[in-house]
């Protein structure tokens, strides 16, 4: 993400931060981008999502050292057939953020929805985290982006630790995969009964995810960057959805097995399983 679109989906940001605020409906008015948002980016970094974001670092030494990254890398290089593919993941990646937020609030002001607003509300906050989390972790760990050739392994564990060493374009994590996993799994958690989320969502990681493998030649993203991105986009969203999912008072299903007691002629309990 160069500076301009930096700068834009900084500016963005903001503005979605004004127009939230402007209803007159009391359970919507408590509702906006920063809604909860330190409580919500604290426990991005706690619990199971602390296992994520820890799992997301441990890894990295090991597809770089293990050769992963280079061989990925190097396999791509010479097989660029689906790269033209590549293009509306990419850009798709920069226009969710504002589609999603868009489309999502204008519906839930209609239809005077509080979930489709907290839901707007969730994609511009995921956004924010993300971006400002990986433009921290990339101005600190230097990493550059791969080089549009076969590269030695030297080259692919290159890390010049130091502040702006590598600048904050391309390098780890994935700021895409970071951005676009944590906006489906922060809906995901909202809508947990939808199966288009579900499924459309992780079709559209996957496909993202191969994408900025293969960009530019293989220019863009090492596979690390890309699992880093990943898995600390999923801690972020689960954390952000878990947040406005109780502010809206929706708790999402732990469990596909439910035991109801039976109160009446006769007693005893009904099982039932959710697939």
């Amino acid at each position: 993400m160069d500076h301009t679109t930096r700068i834009l989906l900084a500016l963005f940001l903001c503005a979605t931060s004004v127009f939230s605020q402007d209803t007159t409906d009391l359970s919507l008015r408590n509702l906006n981008p920063f809604t909860g948002i330190v409580s919500n980016a604290t426990n991005a970094f706690t619990g199971w999502n602390a296992a994520l974001q820890l799992g997301a670092i441990a890894i990295t030494p090991i597809l770089v050292n293990s050769g992963a990254d280079r061989v990925t890398h190097n396999w791509l290089v010479q097989n660029q057939t689906l790269e033209p593919a590549t293009i509306p993941a990419v850009w798709g990646t920069y226009l969710l953020p504002a589609t999603l937020t868009g489309g999502l609030y204008a519906y839930g002001r209609m239809k005077d929805s509080p979930r489709a607003v907290a839901a707007a509300c969730a994609v511009s906050q995921a956004t924010a985290m993300s971006f400002a989390y990986q433009s921290i972790l990339k101005s600190v760990t230097g990493r550059p982006g791969p080089k549009a050739r076969a590269m030695s392994q030297d080259e692919v564990a290159e890390f010049p630790f130091g502040f702006m060493e590598g600048g904050i374009h391309y390098g780890w994590p994935s700021g895409h995969m970071m951005t676009t996993t944590s906006i489906l799994v922060s809906l995901q958690t909202i809508y947990p009964e939808s199966r288009t989320l579900k499924w459309g969502g992780a079709a559209w990681v996957t496909y993202v995810f191969g994408s900025v493998l293969m960009h530019e030649q293989s220019h863009m993203h090492h596979l690390s960057d890309a699992v880093a991105g990943t898995l600390m986009g999923y801690a972020i969203g689960r954390s952000v959805g878990a947040g406005f999912s109780q502010r809206i008072g929706i708790h999402e299903q732990t469990s596909n097995v439910r035991i109801d007691p039976v109160i009446g002629t006769a007693s005893g309990a009904v099982v039932k399983v959710t697939f």
